[in-house]
């Protein structure tokens, strides 16, 4: 990878998939902590928020403390975190014991996250890097999802967060590889002092937070709106799976890409995808067109988030914006499905749909513009240089 040597990328991407866990195996987790806890269905939703919004806000503080501690360090402390709050889940039998603990683990989870993705940035080929870092974290998480209830049984719900504890032990003694970036250490090849290209930071950072408000309205209800076109449930639990499946490719294409490709116009393409499947819903649905909506909208997000942290990898050598965009993304997917269901009057889901698709041309046009404004500042360093 250039920039990171293998064992450094494998440390960074264990960090981060530690972090980002809960995320990808979300309904697990739910049902795990409802089963753990004797939650009732709004406490389930309390309790993944309090670890997804916690995580969001740990991931913006990281971008801070970047620039002042050491990274292995940081990855420790996140690591630390998330197996302290695991050991607490596994004692906590009430709901806001529950709710406490995981916020300490959301903390943890949003500093492995943050620091992860400054130090994959620091890859000779970001988009690749993330490319990597994405499919093996589906592949993880759906491994784990697979084999959760055969824990449950086995080692009860307590038992599975003691595992959680100790994962996060193991992923610790690998950060001895974790790439070694000291604060305002300067990054080879480019100036003494890193600077932040603000415009294609800013343009960047919005672009996202739209991109992913747009996609996590119209996901949070994919499962309501084909139910209410009469649609199997155990058609649309094949259908999300095949997402699943779709999203691997997706990263995958993404990473293939020669770096001169890894630009705007495949991002603009994800975004034609996107606002397709988007439309399509508003169809009559049956089982094939469900499982096709749900292909091509997790295939096209997951293709398009490596091209995206390469841009915000680029807007700043030293991680701090692709950091953000961890935080922004996960704040925009959060806010999508708040604004879907202020629109949504339980039987009209179109408003949902032209919302999304609205605010996904608009995030993707100000990206092609950040694109191109740092393509432009990329050439004129090249020319200084000569």
């Amino acid at each position: 990878m250039g920039g990171l040597s293998n064992s450094q990328l494998g440390a960074t991407i264990t960090v981060g998939i530690l972090g980002a866990l809960t995320v990808w195996i979300i309904p697990g987790f739910v049902k795990l902590a409802a089963q753990h806890a004797g939650l009732d269905v709004h406490q389930m939703g309390y309790v993944a928020s309090a670890d997804i919004d916690a995580m969001a806000v740990s991931i913006g503080i990281t971008t801070f403390l970047l620039s002042r501690f050491r990274w292995p360090m940081l990855a420790m402390w996140g690591t630390g975190l998330i197996a302290l709050g695991s050991l607490g889940s596994a004692a906590a039998h009430d709901y806001v014991s529950l709710v406490l603990t995981r916020l300490v683990v959301g903390c943890g989870e949003g500093i492995c996250v943050g620091v992860a993705f400054a130090a994959l940035g620091r890859a000779r080929l970001p988009s690749r890097a993330f490319a990597i870092y994405m499919v093996s974290g589906a592949c993880i998480s759906a491994a784990i999802l697979a084999s959760l209830p055969s824990l449950q049984n086995g080692i009860g719900t307590g038992g599975v967060f003691v595992g959680a504890a100790l994962l996060a032990g193991l992923v610790t003694l690998g950060i001895r590889w974790f790439p070694n970036i000291t604060p305002d250490a300067p990054v080879q090849g480019g100036p003494t002092v890193p600077r932040i290209a603000w415009p294609v930071a800013m343009m960047s950072l919005t672009g996202v937070l739209l991109y992913f408000f747009a996609q996590g309205a119209v996901w949070s209800y994919f499962g309501r709106i084909a139910e209410l076109h009469h649609v199997d449930p155990a058609a649309v639990s094949r259908a999300l799976a095949a997402g699943t499946l779709a999203g691997i490719g997706g990263s995958s294409l993404a990473g293939a890409l020669p770096p001169r490709l890894a630009r705007g116009g495949p991002v603009a393409c994800s975004a034609i995808v996107s606002i397709s499947s988007f439309l399509m819903l508003m169809r009559e649905l049956d089982t094939a067109l469900v499982v096709v909506c749900a292909v091509m909208i997790v295939a096209a997000w997951n293709f398009a988030q490596p091209l995206l942290s390469a841009l915000c990898s680029a807007a700043d050598p030293q991680g701090r914006v692709v950091c953000a965009m961890g935080c922004v993304q996960t704040v925009g997917f959060g806010l999508g499905p708040a604004a879907a269901a202020l629109l949504f009057d339980g039987r009209r889901f179109a408003p949902i749909i032209w919302m999304s698709s609205a605010t996904l041309f608009a995030g993707v046009a100000i990206l092609l513009v950040a694109f191109r404004v740092m393509k432009g500042e990329q050439r004129d360093d090249r020319i200084s240089l000569a």
